[in-house]
C-alpha cells in the first residue's frame, strides 16, 4: 500500500500492477544528454526523440521497426493506423503519437526501460521520486484519478497500492503500483 514506509516500496511493472513513468517528449531529456556522459544506448536514443515535434518518421529512424503498434487491447498493422497509438518497444519503452507527431515517450511494462534526467528509473521508490521532483501540493487517498498536476493520488479509485504523480513544469508523470 501506498501508505506504508514509502522507503522500502517500488514499483511493479508487470501488466497486472500498472506502472508508468511517462516522459512527455517536449525536451526533458535533452538536459540528461548534455550533461552526463553515462546515458546507456537507450538513454542516448530516448534523449533524440525528446524534443517538441518529433515524428514517427524520426522514431523509426533512431528506434527502429517496434514490436508493435497498439491502443489498448487493439493491434494494428503499420499500414492501418489510427490517429493516435503507441509504438511498443523492447526493455519497457513506448512511444505515443497522435496526429503523426510523438506526444509521450513512456516506459510502462517489463524492462530495463529508460532513465529519466539521470535520476529516475523503472524502479524507482517513491521516496526516491519525491526527492527528485519535489513534495506534492496536496496528496489525495482512495479518491477519483482527476490528473491533477503536483496531486499525489493514493489507491486512486479505490485501488489499493496505485499511484499517480505529475509534475507537468517538469514533463513528467507516473503510474504506479506499490508493493511492501
Amino acid at each position: 500500500m501506498c501508505n506504508n514506509n514509502p522507503s522500502k516500496q517500488h514499483c511493479l511493472f508487470v501488466k497486472t500492477k500498472l506502472c508508468f513513468l511517462a516522459a512527455l517528449a517536449l525536451g526533458l531529456l535533452s538536459v540528461a544528454a548534455a550533461t552526463t556522459n553515462t546515458l546507456d544506448d537507450l538513454d542516448a536514443k530516448i534523449a533524440q526523440l525528446s524534443k517538441k515535434g518529433t515524428t514517427v518518421k524520426e522514431v523509426l529512424r533512431v528506434l527502429g521497426e517496434p514490436e508493435s503498434y497498439r491502443w489498448g487491447d487493439k493491434v494494428f498493422a503499420r499500414t492501418n493506423l489510427p490517429a493516435t497509438y503507441l509504438l511498443e518497444y523492447p526493455k519497457g519503452v513506448s512511444v505515443g503519437v497522435t496526429a503523426g507527431r510523438v506526444w509521450e515517450l513512456r516506459c510502462d511494462r517489463t524492462g530495463t526501460g529508460f532513465t529519466w534526467r539521470g535520476k529516475l528509473r523503472l524502479g524507482s521508490s517513491l521516496e526516491e521520486v519525491l526527492a527528485v521532483l519535489g513534495a506534492p501540493a496536496e496528496t489525495v487517498t482512495g479518491e477519483k484519478l482527476a490528473f491533477k498536476p503536483r496531486v499525489l493520488y493514493k489507491d486512486w479509485d479505490g485501488k489499493k497500492g496505485y499511484c499517480y504523480y505529475s509534475r507537468p513544469e517538469q514533463n513528467i508523470r507516473l503510474f504506479f503500483g506499490i508493493t511492501k
